[in-house]
């Protein structure tokens, strides 16, 4: 593993409405990976439902976490509002967001827990 630290981060919609669909999950698997990139971060693992979005991170030492998720939350807000198909959704995060370190010893059990996850929220936002 490269020298870097492991995050949980996570945030939610503004009001923890569900206002996240099937259109709006996909642009956000798509654009979130890309600013990741930008910052030299990894995605280890991502979750996104109705109402949140959870990610794992590989990032440098020196970067702060308030400069990625910023980079994250205002600019998918701006172009999903932008996108006339995503538009009416009106896509608005609450402020804030939770940051924990993870222990890389326990990172491959995190993941697991991550991954069982997503099935049932790929269930909860189906209904």
């Amino acid at each position: 593993m490269r020298d870097e630290r492991i995050l949980f981060v996570s945030w939610t919609t503004a009001g923890r409405a569900p206002c996240i669909n099937i259109g709006l999950k996909s642009f956000l698997e798509r654009f979130l990976p890309a600013v990741a990139r930008h910052h030299n971060v990894r995605i280890l693992s991502m979750q996104v439902v109705a109402e949140q979005v959870s990610i794992i991170l590989g990032m440098p030492h020196f970067m702060p976490a308030v400069r990625l998720v910023r980079s994250f939350k205002d600019l998918s807000a701006q172009l999903a509002n932008r996108d006339a198909r995503l538009a009416g959704l009106g896509l608005r995060w609450e402020p804030g967001f939770r940051a924990l370190t993870v222990d890389p010893a326990t990172l491959d059990g995190l993941l697991g827990r991550a991954e069982g996850g997503a099935t049932v929220a790929k269930r909860k936002l189906m209904s």
